[in-house]
């Protein structure tokens, strides 16, 4: 199997919620929840008070109660950066895969973030790894869109379909050989992507790009390009025609 450092040459993206926090202070959980119990659940597991939280689930109060802008208690504990809170939520029956009007969950969401914790955490309680976000993208793939590749590795030790494709027919594997991430895409070939899927739209293979992307020969990508070819070759895989 080839190895790979995955967490070499990659850039960190925001996510919605951090961009919103780095804007402004979270609103208090009354302006998304009109119903006053609900509010008080949101704001104790914002603040990580697990305790308060299971006293106000074990009272009837809904964990998956959905509020305005498509808010959910669990969604404020992950704007509020609260893991202990989500934690207590979760254990107290927040679905991470619940999704709210904009067609996405709190797991597409973390998903799409840098801080793989999150991730790891909704996972751990049910987390779809195989879920799409509101516009239909395998959050694997998005997570090789945003160059995540420790996302791309927790999500395939979670049973994320390697092949997963997007709308444009591309797995993970064609997304990141098109970004020239073969660090990434060595990774994915030791467990056995198939470098020969060819898109039905934009009709390339993640084989096209590891035998014909014209690297500067000192880019450490260059070396991991290379690793792919032989890794290819000695399986019997025979370069492509180029396109």
């Amino acid at each position: 199997m080839i190895l790979v450092a995955l967490a070499a040459g990659w850039t960190p993206l925001p996510t919605l919620f951090s961009a919103r926090s780095a804007m402004a202070a979270l609103p208090p959980a009354s302006q998304f929840f009109p119903d006053a119990a609900t509010a008080k659940l949101a704001e104790a597991a914002g603040r990580g008070d697990a305790a308060t939280v299971r006293q106000l689930v074990a009272a009837g109060t809904n964990p998956n109660a959905l509020g305005t802008e498509g808010m959910t208690p669990l969604l404020f504990a992950i704007a509020s950066h609260s893991k202990p809170g989500a934690k207590a939520l979760l254990e107290a029956g927040a679905d991470p895969n619940l999704r709210a009007r904009d067609g996405e969950s709190a797991l597409t969401m973390v998903a799409s973030g840098t801080d793989t914790d999150w991730l790891r955490l909704l996972l751990a309680f049910g987390g779809d790894a195989n879920a799409r976000n509101a516009i239909g993208e395998p959050i694997l793939v998005n997570a090789g869109l945003r160059r995540n590749a420790d996302a791309v590795r927790i999500l395939l030790d979670a049973g994320a379909d390697i092949e997963a494709t997007d709308d444009s027919g591309s797995t993970v594997t064609l997304v990141l050989a098109r970004m020239n991430q073969f660090h990434v895409v060595a990774y994915l070939l030791g467990r056995n992507a198939d470098a020969l899927h060819r898109s039905p739209v934009s009709e390339d293979a993640a084989a096209d790009y590891i035998f014909h992307a014209d690297l500067d020969p000192a880019s450490p990508l260059s070396d991991w390009q290379q690793r792919c070819r032989q890794f290819l070759l000695s399986r019997g895989i025979a370069a492509p025609l180029a396109r």
